[in-house]
């Protein structure tokens, strides 16, 4: 099962363009940027042009839980590893850790990143991202929560 982006890509298309044995991946794919369909076409690009033996599976986020069953490995995408090796990330990915160690407690959890987010220091305080993020997905539909009787707020942490 893998949540990132290119440095999770080629750690798959590493793997998949070494072994002769069918792999199954399962995709989370992450709301609302929907970053992880572009992993998923790239891995499936991959697969037609080289033909190893790959099943790819994208899951909503939301079904980590069915994801996880029977995983022997999990990847995540590190945003930042500091000088203690303690990995950051979004958010979301703590709940998808833990729901996912509980489903699979055999399964092998694997931080990735690029040698320039691992620093020598503490890390940064926490992100925020700008709501919009979230309610652009809703388009059109989010114009009953717009106006000035109306107070709707959009957490994104």
């Amino acid at each position: 099962m893998a949540l990132g982006n290119s440095t999770i890509v080629s750690a798959i298309t590493h793997v998949l363009g070494k072994v002769s044995q069918p792999i199954h991946v399962h995709v989370l794919e992450s709301r609302p940027l929907f970053e992880v369909f572009r992993m998923a076409q790239e891995i499936a690009s991959f697969a037609n042009e080289n033909k190893p033996m790959l099943d790819l599976t994208v899951h909503t986020d939301a079904s980590v839980g069915v994801a996880a069953r029977s995983i022997d490995i999990m990847l995540i995408r590190a945003d930042l590893i500091d000088k203690t090796a303690a990995v950051s990330n979004k958010v979301s990915s703590l709940s998808t850790i833990l729901t996912a160690k509980y489903i699979a407690p055999q399964g092998k959890f694997v931080a990735l990143s690029k040698k320039e987010k691992a620093l020598p220091f503490s890390p940064p305080g926490q992100e925020e991202t700008h709501p919009q993020e979230v309610t652009q997905a809703w388009g059109k539909h989010s114009a009953p929560l717009k106006g000035p009787h109306r107070q709707v707020n959009v957490n994104n942490i």
